[in-house]
């Protein structure tokens, strides 16, 4: 499974997933992005764009496994240019 997101005034949110299983999300957010948690079923790669109100983003994406990956900050800021990513290899012992 891989997850990435970069920021600025929209937030891009893009996940994939590797095999015939789905693998399920859920973005919660706590600065208003939108009204209620999304839920996503990935089966191969999905794209969203969420918006970013008021420069300032605040997103928890909570997935198997344990999986959570909390994101927060400034559409101006020092870390709106950062692009950041996950892959988790399911075939690793730790995975």
């Amino acid at each position: 499974m891989t997850f990435e997101m970069s920021r600025g005034r929209f937030m891009a949110l893009g996940a994939g997933a590797v095999g015939a299983a789905s693998t399920h999300l859920a973005l919660y957010p706590y600065a208003g992005e939108f009204a209620l948690p999304r839920h996503y079923d990935v089966v191969d790669d999905h794209r969203d764009i969420v918006p970013v109100p008021g420069g300032r983003d605040d997103l928890t994406m909570i997935g198997p496994n344990g999986f959570r990956q909390e994101y927060a900050g400034s559409a101006t800021g020092p870390g709106a240019a950062v692009q950041a990513g996950t892959t988790i290899d399911a075939a690793s012992p730790l995975a």
